[in-house]
């Protein structure tokens, strides 16, 4: 079979060329990549690890509201051992993603021969959506490697009967579904691996591998335990599909499935405002980019037809011997039959047969898992087909040439299609190159992401101060849920205190020296317009051109409140004072000042009353998360509420929300004693 095939230099040169390109377009510009929400959410759960804070039982959330497991987390914990930038990480998986291309490579080597083994590894390194999968901290992006150990295990095991492999097999496959659930379509193979095979089934060996990949579980199995995900109950109340979802049967899965495989619709990353100014850039390939799934899906065919037919070839052929069997005039016992079936019995067309059906299998499955919508289906839900496909379309390749028999018409097929693979790899390459330069170089709303560099710019500013508290101001302040809190909560992990104020309704001033950092969004009130960034004291970070920049700066003192009335302090139990208000058009301020870190989190409240104590109007809103409360800090809260005429004093307090139940928190005398479920503030007073 292909594996005896000595490996000469020249293939050595082109495999090494090979990957020089695959590690090019994976490692290179690292900064040229994408880091929101979900990346940083990764990289402070593996920098929790690494650095011996927690050690996570469950990873982050799936798209099906189910917690993955943690082994992603386990995995990216590695580079973050060594340092707690994000950059070292990409890397990282950049260079698993490099190690899957000759993994690839090896595996199409062994099974399908050198040239679709070159074919193969070359389509891979050059896949713009191989590349793009390789660049950043995502869970899904560690799935490569691991796919094609899964499948080149189970071949190894139960087609050539290596035991090593058949018991590396089972915990291969439970990790690398526990890294992403899209894995779970390698599982059918395995299945197929003990049906086709069922000589080299061991059950002692198929016990032990069973529960070393048990012993993998255990971790999510105690972290589903803890968090209550192990009744039907919970299953049936959090796992609910989209609002917009519709559970049917389409041809999504095959579209995305093939887009991803071809490397078209990258240009989805530039954003609906500036994907045509992407395009403009490159030539329209797609076309040629589609005969890479066409060859793929032509081969797989071909090759589950051919299984078919000789299966039923094979099994006339039986039952004609099985008939002359009995006709003989020679007697069964004077038949010679071995004592045990080996190996070596079995014809090698029999086993190449048995290997192309899961190859082929490998590219349907996950298709097939999602052609029936039970989740809102997504392109990278298909990056476990991805070394597939290119070990077909090289042997699908391989196999056309070699069935031209006439020597002169083969080597001009054999130099048309090195010329054809040769452009393909080409436009490619250029398309995603263009894309890197594009996505960097101008703002893409709704496309990719502020790139990397640009933050790590801002963050080394940042560490170079060394500040002992950092207040970063946007339009949210809730990490991990919102975005600007979970990105700068990890690229700050190092410091000893980082907050996170929404600036378009809140403004704290801390009592001591502390960093301002202000992101690029609209509407905040502590800087309300470029003029902010003038001052001497603020350093300007710009972003892409069309992007406004991020700004640093010692956070101020005074408050910004020039119409502030003062008021006798108000002493809440939660540590918060009230001291003051603002009237404003539209709008109510009112003044606290905190004591320390607070208790639960808590709802803000303001409400107008006339001079008969009616409630004339009200507004609601949470205030500062307790967490980040500090003593002696001044918090302002800003109310959307327009006052009546007739208004002449305001109620103002805090409540908790536990459950259905609302807790007002009380109002303390000098003493501790409590005195009102709220404040009364007399206007002008």
């Amino acid at each position: 079979m292909a594996w005896a095939t000595p490996i000469r230099r020249g293939e050595w040169l082109a495999l090494t060329l090979i990957l020089l390109l695959a590690a090019a377009l994976r490692l290179g510009a690292p900064g040229i990549s994408e880091f929101k929400r979900d990346e940083a959410n990764m990289m402070t759960r593996a920098l929790d690890l690494a650095r011996g804070r927690e050690l996570p039982l469950l990873g982050l959330s799936s798209s099906v509201n189910v917690p993955n497991p943690p082994v992603s987390v386990y995995l990216f914990a590695v580079p973050f051992l060594f340092s707690d930038s994000p950059l070292p990480a990409t890397l990282y998986v950049g260079a698993l993603n490099v190690a899957a291309v000759a993994l690839t490579w090896a595996l199409a080597r062994r099974y399908a021969g050198a040239r679709a083994a070159l074919i193969a590894a070359l389509l891979y390194a050059a896949s713009p959506w191989g590349a793009i999968y390789a660049r950043k901290l995502w869970a899904q992006n560690l799935l490569p490697p691991f796919a094609v150990l899964t499948v080149f295990t189970a071949l190894l095991g139960y087609a050539e009967g290596k035991r090593w492999a058949r018991l590396a097999h089972w915990p291969l496959l439970a990790l690398t579904i526990q890294i992403h659930y899209a894995a779970v379509s390698l599982a059918p193979l395995s299945a197929l691996a003990l049906a086709l095979w069922p000589r080299r089934v061991r059950r002692r060996e198929l016990a032990a591998g069973l529960l070393l990949a048990a012993l993998t579980v255990l971790p999510a199995a105690i972290g589903a335990h803890r968090d209550g995900w192990l009744s039907p109950d919970a299953w049936r109340e959090r796992v609910q599909p989209g609002p917009d979802h519709a559970r049917i049967l389409s041809s999504r899965a095959l579209e995305q499935a093939w887009l991803t495989v071809a490397g078209t619709d990258i240009h989805a990353l530039a954003g609906p405002e500036q994907f045509r100014a992407y395009r403009a850039t490159v030539p329209d390939a797609d076309p040629l980019f589609a005969l890479i799934p066409l060859a793929a899906a032509l081969t797989a065919a071909w090759w589950l037809g051919r299984a078919i037919w000789r299966r039923r070839i094979a099994d006339c052929g039986l039952r004609i011997a099985e008939n002359q069997m009995r006709n003989s005039q020679f007697a069964f016992r004077n038949l010679h039959v071995p004592a045990k079936v080996s190996p070596s019995n079995i014809p090698a067309e029999e086993e190449r047969g048995g290997i192309q059906i899961v190859l082929a299998a490998w590219l349907i499955a996950p298709v097939l898992l999602f052609t029936w919508e039970w989740t809102q289906v997504v392109a990278h839900y298909f990056i476990p087909l991805m070394p597939a496909a290119y070990l077909l379309a090289g042997a699908g390749v391989d196999a056309g040439i070699g069935a031209v028999r006439a020597p002169r018409l083969r080597r001009a097929l054999s130099a048309g299609m090195a010329a054809l693979l040769a452009l393909i790899v080409a436009l490619q390459v250029h398309s995603f190159a263009t894309l890197l330069d594009f996505v960097d170089g101008r703002a893409t709303p709704g496309g990719f992401g502020p790139p990397l560099h640009y933050l790590l710019d801002v963050r080394a500013a940042i560490l170079a101060r060394d500040p002992a508290d950092v207040i970063v101001i946007s339009d949210e302040e809730l990490a991990p849920f919102d975005e600007i809190p979970a990105v700068w909560g990890a690229l700050l992990d190092s410091l000893p205190s980082v907050r996170f104020v929404d600036g378009t309704r809140t403004a704290v001033f801390p009592a001591g020296d502390a960093l301002e950092l202000i992101a690029p969004v609209p509407g905040l009130r502590t800087c309300p317009d470029a003029a902010c960034l003038d001052a001497p004291e603020t350093g300007v970070f710009p972003l892409r051109p069309g992007e406004p920049p991020y700004a640093l700066r010692p956070a101020p003192s005074a408050l910004p409140l020039a119409d502030m009335t003062p008021i006798a302090p108000v002493r809440f139990a939660n540590g918060a004072a009230l001291t003051g208000y603002a009237l404003g058009e539209g709008g109510v301020a009112l003044v606290w000042e905190l004591a320390g870190p607070g208790g639960a989190d808590a709802q803000a409240f303001v409400h107008a009353l006339d001079a008969s104590g009616t409630r004339l109007a009200q507004a609601d809103r949470p205030a500062w998360p307790g967490r980040y409360w500090r003593a002696g800090d001044q918090l302002v809260l800003w109310f959307d509420l327009t006052l009546p005429p007739e208004t002449t004093t305001l109620y103002a307090g805090m409540y908790t929300v536990e459950g259905e139940t609302f807790r007002n928190v009380a109002v303390l005398d000098e003493a501790g004693a409590y005195l009102a479920q709220g404040a009364m503030i007399p206007l002008g007073s």
